[in-house]
């Protein structure tokens, strides 16, 4: 390779450093400038970049050694600022209280499994939705993307599951709930602008759950709309916020669970929960792309955590894990809360 061609191939790949380094110090500021913690939601790929380019710095044969020296420098900045917003997530992950064996054995609790699953619009293998619940066995499953009138009729999982709360169509939501136990005070809440830009997004779908033995707990499957335009974004959390503390009157016990269109490694979701008085389960599991989704032709892995449960601070929970199915555009999550009787 001529010289000078590498002279200015190693003057891009310095600007393109120096470049991703102002990205990365900007994204620390997310917490204090929302718009900049858009950025927060691909540190997975930041990260994964960063360090190809660090094994890259020790092999490219570059023709000046001090840009060469300074650009490792600057490599490393950008993976440090990508281990300060994610490498905390990942420790909580790791130390997450992991509800003892011994509190399915209380008296004062009863296990129930919730799954989230957002199975994607364009699904219409009704027999694979079925299957993949019917196979996790969670006591109720909150679905988004779910198409009304496609799945309302499904014997299996109607036996399986006799208590389900669902939109009239999927105009006024595509939300859905499946339980083992009662559901009462069912509600869908339009919480968009009709500047939203996907019909799908600012939805929630509200249901009393009434477990066996245990205290009543109200359950929101919900999704969000992306967190560009950001104003949406905001006033989608602002409303949800707001109608869980005046639902919170009546219910005293809240989950939510569903597709926040947010990565946990973002401020904003975290910022929401404490806004609403709530605790998110899940740390560090992306859920978005599954092996079912095709981007731009490509296989991915997942690199976005876009799917949550949280819940009031006095319902134990295990750890949030995600599971394989044969459907859907996201990885499906499930835990365990331990609901106070």
């Amino acid at each position: 390779m001529p010289r000078r061609i590498r002279l200015i191939l190693d003057i891009c790949i310095f600007a393109g450093l120096a470049t991703g380094a102002i990205i990365s110090s900007l994204a620390l500021l997310g917490a204090f400038v929302p718009i900049l913690d858009v950025i927060n939601h691909f540190q997975l790929v930041i990260m994964t970049l960063g360090l190809i380019a660090l094994a890259m710095s020790f092999v490219w044969p570059s023709t000046l050694l001090a840009l060469k020296r300074f650009g490792r420098w600057l490599v490393l900045f950008i993976l440090c600022c990508s281990a300060i917003i994610l490498l905390p997530e990942y420790f909580h992950r790791q130390s997450f209280f992991q509800a003892d064996a011994a509190l399915s054995e209380s008296r004062s609790v009863t296990p129930l499994k919730l799954m989230s699953f957002n199975i994607y619009m364009g699904t219409r293998d009704k027999q694979a939705l079925a299957d993949t619940i019917l196979s996790a066995n969670p006591d109720v499953a909150a679905l988004q993307e779910y198409a009304p009138k496609r799945f309302r009729n499904q014997p299996d999982l109607k036996k399986a599951y006799p208590f389900q709360a669902r939109c009239q169509s999927w105009r006024i939501c595509t939300l859905a709930i499946y339980s083992k136990h009662k559901l009462t005070d069912i509600k869908s809440y339009n919480i968009g602008t009709q500047a939203q830009r996907n019909p799908m997004h600012g939805k929630l779908l509200a249901a009393t759950v009434h477990p066996a033995g245990a205290r009543a707990f109200r359950l929101y499957s919900v999704h969000l709309a992306w967190p560009l335009p950001l104003a949406e974004k905001q006033g989608q959390l602002a409303t949800l916020s707001r109608i869980i503390d005046e639902e919170r009157k009546q219910w005293t016990l809240q989950v939510i669970a569903g597709d926040f269109n947010s990565t946990g490694w973002a401020f904003r979701v975290d910022a929401f929960a404490e806004q609403a008085g709530l605790e998110r389960r899940d740390h560090f599991v992306p859920t978005f792309p599954s092996p079912n989704s095709v981007i731009k032709h490509l296989r991915l892995p997942a690199f976005l955590s876009l799917d949550h449960i949280l819940t009031s601070a006095t319902i134990e929970s295990t750890s949030v894990e995600r599971f394989s199915a044969p459907i859907g555009d996201h990885w499906p999550i499930m835990t365990t809360l331990y609901m106070p009787h």
